[in-house]
């Protein structure tokens, strides 16, 4: 699941990972990945760091029954508030602006250690 705060990044990252063979579909905003993380199970979570509402999400404080790995789109000033929260395989990061080949490289990473169980 794919949730920025921008619209063209969404389609762009859920166009790219359709394009690198995953699916993937995008999300609204904070509350919408809520309700579809207690809803369904995804295998990781692509978002922005400062999508309103995801605060829990982002310090491991909410928990569905599945919590994935996510993957945050960060701007470098954030990364000092996001660093000590990102834990070991669970969560990585990519700063903004973000070239293609630097969210696929840990979007292959992470889903790998989900493959492998954790």
């Amino acid at each position: 699941m794919v949730a920025a705060g921008d619209p063209d990044t969404a389609d762009l990252l859920t166009t790219t990972l359709a394009l690198a063979g995953y699916r993937a579909g995008a999300a609204g905003g904070g509350a919408e990945v809520a309700r579809r993380l207690v809803a369904q199970r995804f295998d990781l979570v692509v978002m922005d760091a400062e999508l309103p509402g995801m605060d829990d999400l982002v310090r491991g404080r909410f928990k569905p029954a599945y919590r994935p790995p996510v993957l945050l789109l960060a701007a470098c000033e954030s990364l000092a508030r996001l660093v000590p929260e990102i834990g070991a395989g669970e969560r990585d990061y990519v700063t903004k602006p973000f070239r293609i080949a630097e969210v696929l490289a840990p979007v292959k990473v992470l889903l790998r250690d989900v493959g492998d169980g954790g």
